[in-house]
């Protein structure tokens, strides 16, 4: 018995680790205000110690951090390459000045929203991970590629003719 309170201490302890361990790395950015992407004073970069104005705004090629409220306009072309996540804060673009490269990845974790317009190409995904009472709604105009569903959170209904806009895979996980 005390050999089995040990062990899910232990893993507690390494499962708290490894989820601080997940936060942000040096070249992150978050969003602190609303305004116009390429506008750099909208922008904070983590440098390993903590959160700090930013000196450009960011090109996508590191973790994207969309808060609270705020509310970016992509007035240049921005190609996500690495993780655009929304907290709450949304993009407000065209498919002309947002891609989502392959391996990209737009992880939506709040309630409801939207997907942002942009071209999706092969191998980008839409993880929607933050849906409480509703997911997502998505552009009609712009087909993803993949969209990969947590679900667990769910205590509402999910709207399935969401899926015939996805261009090629849906999975989701109940």
């Amino acid at each position: 018995m005390k050999q089995m309170l040990s062990i899910c201490l232990i893993v507690g302890l390494v499962l708290i680790v490894a989820s601080s361990m997940r936060a942000q790395a040096v070249g992150d950015y978050q969003s602190n205000g609303s305004g116009n992407w390429s506008d750099y004073s909208k922008w904070q970069s983590y440098n390993g110690t903590g959160w700090v104005t930013a000196a450009t705004a960011p090109t996508g090629n590191t973790v994207i951090n969309l808060q609270g409220t705020d509310s970016l306009y992509i007035d240049v072309p921005v190609t996500i390459s690495d993780t655009l996540k929304s907290t709450g804060g949304k993009v407000n673009s065209s498919a002309s000045s947002l891609t989502f490269a392959s391996g990209s990845v737009y992880l939506h974790e709040v309630d409801k929203g939207s997907v942002p317009r942009a071209t999706w190409n092969d191998g980008s995904t839409v993880r929607i991970t933050g849906t409480q009472t509703g997911g997502p709604s998505f552009p009609s105009d712009c087909p993803v590629y993949n969209v990969d569903c947590d679900l667990h959170a769910l205590t509402g209904n999910v709207q399935r003719s969401e899926e015939r806009r996805v261009g090629k895979e849906c999975r989701s996980r109940w």
